[in-house]
């Protein structure tokens, strides 16, 4: 199955998000599956968490570009993708990694070295 990049894929999984200064007392968000999300779409990755206890102050979804992230494969337990920014690291759990960053890789994200 090829996909194009003008589709649209969204995960369940678990977060790792981090939110760059405090917010409400929380500088790194984490969520378990299922509600951790990743939606790829137009080029971007959106991680974001969805669940109803969290304050709606929060700078969610994160969005990554191409431009601003690589990713890599994050060994171990639980598998997952790591998105890595000049200052910044989000991880991404899931247990099928594989098809995953391929996906990524389609909408144009590159491997980190």
């Amino acid at each position: 199955m090829t996909l194009s990049v003008e589709s649209e894929s969204t995960y369940r999984g678990g977060v790792s998000i981090d939110l760059g200064r405090r917010h409400y007392g929380i500088k790194r968000l984490r969520a378990t599956w299922p509600y951790g999300r990743l939606r790829i779409a137009d080029g971007k990755a959106d991680l974001w968490a969805s669940t109803f206890s969290l304050p709606r102050g929060l700078p969610l979804p994160v969005s990554l570009t191409p431009e601003t992230a690589c990713v890599f494969v994050r060994h171990g337990w639980p598998p997952g993708i790591t998105f890595k920014t000049s200052g910044t690291i989000h991880h991404f759990w899931t247990l099928h990694p594989g098809p995953t960053i391929k996906r990524l890789q389609t909408a144009g994200f590159r491997l980190c070295s």
